[in-house]
């Protein structure tokens, strides 16, 4: 039996040369706005001591967690993930609450104000189906990047987390990123803090947030209905006056006598 495709990132941080090439063809291929971006590169503080100085770039993008804080929040099912890992967003279900943001450890969200909905990282998934390379994978130079199938033994992200080198970012959000991060010094993710309020702000909304929503949706319902039954009410009453009004009563027997 084929088992089932889980996608993931490996990311060799060495070989990063911060050209941002990646994100350039993100922006052109997914049509991102001006102003935000689906991934990103991030320089890590210099090491050393002059002349003898180091510093790495870390790429990065939406983690397509295992257990994505965003799904869980999205009032709408707008921000949800398919059975091979990809966290995804359907925009014509996405009413721009944002929740999705707040929730995000990895700040890998943004809120695009001309279509009023929120956009990340798609794994590029338009062309993944089509048999075609990410576009971030396609264009590295320096060949950091690489997208394949975690499952799968043969693919180079496999062989590459085989190696045991390969570390996820932050793994104590509890998330279980699936981009995983290879480099020559172990400190990387350090460098870069994430929200470590996700979980508060999870539990706020499975236990506050939503039930209150809930129950204001149940008011409503319960408003609209009564205001509609006093409606009808109202109309049925007042017909019937305007027919009572209208019809034209028997003559008398005085008046028949004189019509003849």
């Amino acid at each position: 039996m084929t088992a089932q495709k889980r996608y993931a990132f490996v990311i060799e941080v060495d070989r990063c040369i911060d050209c941002k090439a990646c994100m350039v063809a993100c922006e052109i291929e997914n049509q991102v706005p001006l102003g935000h971006h689906r991934n990103w590169v991030e320089a890590a503080p210099l090491q050393g001591v002059f002349p003898n100085l180091a510093q790495d770039y870390v790429p990065g993008n939406c983690m397509h967690c295992e257990n994505p804080p965003c799904v869980q929040v999205c009032p709408t099912g707008a921000s949800y993930q398919r059975a091979d890992g990809l966290v995804l967003i359907d925009s014509t279900k996405c009413i721009g609450c944002k929740f999705c943001i707040s929730a995000c450890p990895y700040g890998a969200r943004y809120f695009d104000e001309t279509r009023g909905v929120v956009d990340k990282c798609s794994a590029c998934v338009h062309r993944l189906e089509a048999g075609q390379p990410h576009a971030c994978v396609e264009t590295c130079v320096g060949g950091a990047r690489h997208f394949c199938d975690f499952n799968d033994p043969a693919s180079d992200v496999a062989k590459l987390y085989a190696t045991g080198r390969a570390r996820p970012f932050h793994p104590e959000t509890g998330t279980g990123p699936k981009v995983f991060y290879i480099s020559a010094r172990a400190e990387t993710d350090s460098e870069f803090p994430v929200n470590e309020n996700v979980d508060g702000l999870v539990w706020f909304r499975h236990n506050l947030e939503r039930p209150a929503a809930l129950g204001m949706l149940g008011a409503a319902v319960v408003v609209t209905g009564t205001a509609f039954e006093v409606a009808r009410r109202n109309a049925t009453e007042h017909f019937k006056e305007v027919e009572t009004e209208t019809t034209p009563s028997s003559p008398s027997e005085g008046e028949e006598h004189v019509a003849k």
